[in-house]
This record gives C-alpha cells, sequence and structure tokens, in this order.
C-alpha cells in the first residue's frame, strides 16, 4: 500500500488504520520510513490536488458533433511491492550485554565453583617440572648411637655390685611362644543380687497406758475399783468405766474445777454379738476451757437399762434416740424415747449383727410400698 492510497483511506474513514503489532524480537529495530516529497517539500497527492483546484473547467462546444466515448481501459492491476529485506544479525548493531543477576540463595545450599575459563588466546600454563631425589640437597646423616658393651662373664665369677638397672643384662632372654588370641565371647557376668533396701515402716499410733494423769487419779480415789482402765491415742485419754458407776463419774467430769467437760460431742454404741456384756457404750466429751478430748466407755448386757443423760447435757436427747433407732438399747429416764430414723412402726433393729438386711420388714413393705412379693 503507498502513500497516495494510504491518505485517501484516511479521509474517507476518517481514522488512522490500525497497525499490526509486531512482536519484540531482542536487537529488532524498526526500519526508518522515507516519505517521498513534491516540489518545495509537498506530497504527491498534495500537489495532485492542487493542480485540480487550479485549472480552469473546459467549455464545451454545442456545435461540435457529439464524440462517442470510447470504452474505458480496464484499470491496471497493482502489482504488490515487494517485501523489504530483512536485515540479518550481522548488519544489526551489537547491543551491550546486561550484567547477568545473582540469583537468590537457598538455605542449606552450598555455591557453585567458579569455572575459570580459558580465552582462546591464553596457552595453557606449563606443569613445573618436578624435582627428582637426584637433585634434592642431601640429608645429614644421623650419628650413630654407641652400643653397651657387656662383658662376658666366666663360670662361678660373682657380679661385683651386679649389672645396672634397666639394661639388656638384667633381662633375661625370653623367648614367647605365638599362640592365637581366642575369639572373644560375650560372657553374661553373673552379677550378685542386690539387696533390696527396704525401708522401715512407722509404726502406726497404738494404745499406750496413761500415767501421770492427775484426772484419771482423782477419779480412782473417788470411785475407788471402779474406773477399770486409762489408756490414751493420738493425744486423747479413754476411760473405761464400770456400768454402775456410769452417771455418777459422768456428772462429777462435768462438774470438775480445773477441766470441766461441758459439751457432749456423741454418742454411740458397738455391737458384740456372743458376748455376756454384748453392747459398748461410747461417750465423746469435749472442755472448752482446756481444749480437751475424752472418751468415756462403758460394757452393758442385752437388756440391761443405760442411764440416760439427758439431764446432764441437752444434747443426749437425739443422740439416745438414735442409738435406740438403730440397736434397741433402752435408755432410763429418757424423756421422749422413740425412733428419729426409720418409721416408727417398723420392726428390727438394722445395726444389730443378727440383723438380715434381705428380709427387712415384709409386713411394713406390703402395708406401705403395697409390694405383695418381695424379691428373693
Amino acid at each position: 500500500m503507498d502513500d497516495e492510497t494510504r491518505a485517501k483511506k484516511r479521509n474517507s474513514d476518517g481514522a488512522k488504520p490500525k497497525r499490526a503489532r509486531r512482536s519484540r524480537i531482542a536487537g529488532y529495530r524498526p526500519k526508518p520510513k522515507i516519505r517521498k516529497t513534491g516540489p518545495e517539500g509537498e506530497t504527491p497527492a498534495a500537489s495532485a490536488e492542487k493542480e485540480t483546484r487550479a485549472a480552469p473547467p473546459e467549455k464545451k462546444d454545442l456545435a461540435a458533433p457529439p464524440e462517442r466515448k470510447t470504452p474505458a481501459a480496464p484499470p491496471e492491476k497493482e502489482v504488490p511491492a515487494a517485501p523489504p529485506e530483512k536485515e540479518t544479525r550481522a548488519a544489526r548493531p551489537s547491543r551491550r550485554p546486561r550484567p547477568a543477576r545473582p540469583r537468590p540463595r537457598l538455605r542449606g545450599a552450598r555455591p557453585k565453583p567458579k569455572i575459570r575459563t580459558r580465552a582462546k588466546e591464553e596457552t595453557p600454563a606449563v606443569p613445573a617440572e618436578k624435582k627428582t631425589p637426584a637433585d634434592r640437597p642431601a640429608r645429614r646423616p644421623r650419628p650413630a648411637r654407641p652400643k653397651p658393651k657387656i662383658r662376658a662373664r666366666t663360670e662361678g665369677e660373682a657380679p661385683a655390685d651386679g649389672p645396672a638397672k634397666g639394661t639388656r643384662a638384667t633381662r633375661p632372654a625370653r623367648k614367647k611362644p605365638l599362640r592365637k588370641r581366642p575369639a572373644r565371647k560375650r560372657l553374661l557376668r553373673k552379677r550378685p543380687l542386690r539387696k533390696r533396701r527396704t525401708r522401715k515402716r512407722k509404726k502406726g499410733p497404738s494404745y499406750e497406758d496413761l500415767k501421770d494423769d492427775a484426772l484419771l487419779e482423782g477419779l480412782k480415789a473417788q470411785f475407788p475399783g471402779e474406773i477399770l482402765s486409762g489408756q490414751s491415742f493420738l493425744k486423747q485419754s479413754i476411760y473405761t468405766v464400770a456400768p454402775g458407776v456410769l452417771y455418777d463419774v459422768m456428772l462429777a467430769l462435768r462438774d470438775h474445777s480445773e477441766t470441766p467437760f461441758d459439751y457432749l460431742i456423741d454418742v454411740s454404741a458397738l455391737d458384740y454379738l456372743g458376748d455376756q456384756e454384748r453392747f459398748l457404750m461410747v461417750y465423746q466429751l469435749y472442755s472448752y476451757a482446756t481444749k480437751r478430748l475424752l472418751r468415756v466407755k462403758s460394757r452393758f448386757g442385752e437388756g440391761d437399762p443405760v442411764p440416760s443423760m439427758t439431764s446432764i447435757w441437752k444434747t443426749a436427747d437425739w443422740l439416745e434416740r438414735e442409738v435406740y433407732d438403730m440397736f434397741g438399747i433402752l435408755f432410763s429416764g429418757h424423756p421422749d424415747l422413740k425412733r428419729i430414723l426409720l418409721p416408727h412402726d417398723w420392726h428390727g433393729f438394722p445395726l444389730r449383727k443378727d440383723y438380715d438386711i434381705k428380709l427387712q420388714d415384709q409386713s411394713w413393705i406390703r402395708n406401705h410400698l403395697k409390694i405383695r412379693k418381695t424379691p428373693d
């Protein structure tokens, strides 16, 4: 496409034709455009347009016969222009080479060894000639060590002072027989069994007889023969009293001048089935003045009434009712002795050793729970 057709197309469309994008090839330079100009630096298209505007229109002769129109010659086909010759790499100017960017070094990666490239004109270095043993300077010979002179001794001659220690004369020549070393075997040595270190266990708390107890001595003097024993366990005194003087001993302990036991903590009982004195009554006392604990024990037979302590300590009311409900022990002088845990019409005492817990009270279960037959 020449410049005239390109100008016509620009005038008709009113916009520049889009050019094909050329790929950016390394070392490529576009060919400079040569613009053809007419006289006075004008383009051929502009000069032709000027000529057409300046020429006046020709007048038609009316008298002359009309000329016959000859058929117009077909327009000549445009010959495509030869493509421009491509520039060779040799003709292009050489660019300055870019310096190589150093690659980031990874952790643990070893740097590559630098290989020195030898130029074409550089000649290889001639290796140095190795020195032969003849070229090396001779070493200074070491002086020979003098051998010790050993005088031969005749038979029967005894040494005067004896040979010097450390010389070969003192060491008799021994011919060691050649022997093979035995193969190493892994022997399992039997180690003696170590005795286990057993720690001495500390003895647990035990009952000890009371000694130099002023309270116990005073009670023994007041009730001779009625205080059966006095023991201590974990810094707590335990007195065993005869059943006939239990009430009087309790009253004396409450009204004691030095250590008055003004608080009854608990009342409980134990069942020794088969013994003549079956039940053991246990009273736990406390003194607020001296902060001392005291336990009083007394044995009673089955059916023997136990004196009630409600007149001495009011807390004994409900405690004695609980003992009666579980063991069936009767307390003489109690204001209202009745069950406190179980129903009033329950038969039997659960904490007695002869009470079968599987049977329970079948009549009470049938009447109150409305169960006809209880499981075995």
